[in-house]
């Protein structure tokens, strides 16, 4: 699939609940569904890019049990990486669909954590997204069994149990007691993590883009008025011709004698 930017309606949060019920977990956000993919994939400064799942939990799943450290290890080191939550602000809540994009591994070669990672954070179900209003802050040693990951320094967490989550104004919205992704700071259960590696779209060698396009203005059956000769062959070609010429002067010599 060759994603384009974003042109269907908005998705309204009913539409939207209705397609995370229709998931393989319930809850869970797929990008896989055409609307939710275009999106996610509009936003990002690639977007021709892919994604592909480096890590899935559901914490209300008995019979899987993640830890913090299973999603480091997915995750540290991967490129760019795309990270989508479904939340519950509350028991009664409807279900949300928010995360954020890191163009930047978590973990250095050298064990450090960066201290407050991310390009943007975004809520889905509104389809708004905000970037960092600070500079990254070099790394710190933030260790996976305190932490999962964080978009800044706690504008969105996910907590060390992967169950629960938070949020609060610091890097993507001036430090505040406030929260832009839940109006106001504090605590969330999460339903379901995903995250997924961007892999960033890279365009074929401009010989192979040159050569594939003069190969189609050639027909298989032996060329039409415009197409234009194979140049693999023309060496071969002038040869055959100079030889059946030599071959016509020897003739015309003979019969002159």
């Amino acid at each position: 699939m060759s994603p384009k930017r974003q042109t269907s309606k908005r998705l309204s949060a009913t539409l939207l609940c209705c397609v995370l019920l229709a998931a393989a977990w319930p809850g869970l956000a797929k990008p896989e569904q055409k609307g939710l993919e275009s999106q996610l994939l509009a936003w990002l400064p690639d977007s021709q890019a892919r994604l592909n799942l480096a890590f899935a939990y559901r914490p209300g799943n008995a019979e899987e049990s993640k830890s913090s450290k299973d999603l480091r290890k997915a995750t540290d080191r991967l490129r760019a990486t795309l990270t989508l939550l479904t939340i519950r602000t509350s028991p009664g809540a409807e279900p949300r669909v928010i995360g954020g994009y890191n163009p930047l591994p978590w973990k250095s070669r050298f064990g450090r954590y960066q201290r407050n990672p991310g390009l943007y954070i975004f809520d889905l179900t509104s389809e708004e997204r905000w970037y960092r209003q600070t500079k990254p802050a070099g790394f710190t040693f933030k260790r996976p069994s305190e932490f999962a990951l964080s978009f800044g320094r706690g504008d969105l967490a996910i907590l060390s149990d992967l169950k629960t989550g938070a949020a609060r104004d610091f890097d993507f919205a001036p430090p505040s007691d406030k929260s832009i992704l839940l109006g106001k700071a504090g605590t969330f259960t999460i339903e379901a993590i995903e995250v997924y590696e961007v892999i960033r779209h890279e365009p074929p060698p401009l010989s192979n883009t040159l050569f594939a396009a003069q190969n189609s203005r050639i027909s298989p059956s032996g060329g039409s008025p415009h197409s234009v000769p194979d140049s693999g062959s023309l060496p071969l070609e002038l040869l055959a011709i100079a030889a059946l010429a030599a071959a016509a002067r020897r003739i015309v010599r003979k019969k002159a004698s």
